[in-house]
């Protein structure tokens, strides 16, 4: 188990940084280009909460929206929208997510698997968009 306290920590710790650094890129939504509190940054989940690996990607995915929550709650940086869904550690449900994800935005994503990793990989390098494991 502490082990995977100290994967995920390291996860989110890595989400933080990649938030930090695009978060400091623009003026903030309010155009007072200041320190960006006001700021919502859009970043997306690919969790396995039904699939083979549900058994420890739902507590994962717990974490993560558990961290959002606290980021948020401390106001020290722009807040966190977090877009997740459940892919059922599906492949092409992945690919679909992802997509969906880009469209509306997101600065980076926090995936799941070794699959849908792997099939991500091509794109998620063209697209520039930090993408976090857990595998």
């Amino acid at each position: 188990m502490t082990s995977t306290w100290i994967r995920m920590t390291a996860t989110l710790a890595a989400l933080v940084l990649a938030l930090g650094t695009t978060a400091c890129g623009g003026d903030d939504e309010e155009g007072a280009g200041g320190g960006g509190a006001e700021q919502t940054v859009k970043v997306g989940g690919i969790f396995d909460l039904s699939g083979a690996t549900a058994d420890v990607g739902t507590p994962y995915a717990e974490g993560v929206k558990g961290f959002v929550t606290y980021w948020n709650e401390q106001g020290d940086g722009p807040k966190i929208e977090l877009i997740s869904e459940d892919y059922k550690y599906d492949v092409a449900v992945a690919e679909r997510l992802y997509s969906r994800l880009k469209a509306e935005g997101v600065v980076a994503v926090q995936g799941w698997g070794t699959g849908d990793t792997e099939a991500l990989r091509g794109r998620i390098t063209a697209d520039r968009v930090p993408f976090m494991s857990a595998s």
